[in-house]
């Protein structure tokens, strides 16, 4: 299996893992995933049914296979786990999700409506049996100004902070400033991707969690 598939699998499952909000959809990484498992389940099975069956070999590629899958799904997960959380948010300001996610996210807040008009809004006057300043406050964005560590995978010099200060972001240094100071450092990691992420900037840990090596 092709290992630097598998480590900018799991990159990416760490930095939508930690970060406060949902990030780009990487639409092409995701489907070579896919296409990479459907391959491999075919030759495992190939395998099986063929006279040169190996039991070693075939325990090292599915061990190889489940650590993919793990990282993928995770990142999916990760994912879900903030759109529930922001569904109004993110049903209204949707530009980082997949068209899968779209659809999930509008049929979730969908069930959320009915699962309230079901157990108690059916029961209040017309006047009172109003989700909207519930939604309202459901549509508040995610804390991007979270204090995060950061872990500088490659230096690039001064960073501006804000406008009276910068940082310089040097290869190896550990910082921890708000999220909202990284976020366009983290998606210029997007911009260079071709097939594989063969540039990481920084990986993220939240406050008190290691930082992923």
């Amino acid at each position: 299996m092709n290992t630097e598939l598998l480590q900018s699998t799991r990159q990416l499952f760490v930095r939508e893992r930690l970060a406060p909000e949902v990030l780009p959809y990487e639409t092409e990484l995701v489907e070579q995933c896919m296409e990479v498992i459907t391959e491999k389940e075919n030759e495992l099975l190939e395998q099986e049914n063929s006279s040169e069956f190996d039991v070693l070999s075939r325990t090292l590629k599915e061990m190889e296979l489940d650590r993919l899958r793990y990282f993928l799904k995770s990142y999916l997960r990760a994912r879900l786990y903030k759109i529930e959380n922001h569904h109004a948010y993110y049903l209204e300001e949707h530009g980082a999700l997949s068209l899968q996610e779209k659809e999930y996210v509008r049929k979730f807040a969908q069930a959320v409506q009915t699962h309230f008009d079901d157990s108690f809004l059916n029961l209040l006057d017309e006047n009172t049996a109003s989700l909207e300043n519930v939604r309202e406050s459901l549509k508040a964005p995610p804390k991007v100004d979270s204090f995060c560590f950061g872990l500088v995978k490659e230096t690039v010099g001064s960073v501006p902070v804000d406008d009276t200060s910068t940082i310089e972001m040097v290869e190896g240094r550990i910082i921890g400033f708000p999220f909202v100071i990284f976020r366009e450092l983290l998606l210029e990691v997007r911009k260079v991707y071709q097939g594989h992420l063969h540039r990481t900037f920084v990986v993220y840990a939240k406050q008190g969690l290691p930082i992923p090596e």
